[in-house]
Parts: C-alpha cells; structure tokens; sequence
C-alpha cells in the first residue's frame, strides 16, 4: 500500500508539473506521472487480490499461503451457515 500511495502522488505531481513547463520538459513529466498511476493501479489491483483471494503466492507473505482469502473465508463461513438452518 505504501507504494501505491507514493506512485500515487508522484504521479500527481509530476503532471501536475507538465501542465506548467513547456517543451520536451513537459513531455517527459508527463509520461513520468502516467508511469507511476500505472504502477499505482498494478499495485491496487495486487493488494485486492492478496487480501481477497490470497493470490498470487509469490506476493502472498509465508507463514499466510496456507490461509484462505477474505472471499474464501467469507463463503466458507456462508456455506456452513446454510448447512446448518433446517
């Protein structure tokens, strides 16, 4: 999350920068900001799937790969709720 949150705001800053230089200044900032969103929303979409799915395992801590996700969790849980009721 902690780079996620920083490629956030270079990117920010760095287009915000673009649209206040002229030239080929300009143009390279500009690229440098969509660089680091992109890399926020990988990031992002990385976190979702760790805390959700526990996946993919190279990301996923050690001592949490044998854990389900949230989402297993969740419909684990569902499911023995459901085989319970009468």
């Amino acid at each position: 999350m902690f780079f996620a949150w920083w490629a956030a705001m270079l990117g920010y800053w760095s287009l915000a920068v673009s649209t206040h230089s002229q030239g080929s200044v300009s143009h390279a900032t500009r690229i440098f900001g969509w660089v680091f969103f992109a890399c926020f929303a990988v990031n992002m979409v990385l976190c979702v799937t760790v805390m959700f799915f526990n996946w993919p395992k190279f990301i996923v801590p050690p001592h949490q790969r044998s854990e389900l996700g949230a989402a297993s969790e969740w419909r684990a849980r569902r499911h023995e709720r459901g085989a319970r009721s009468p």
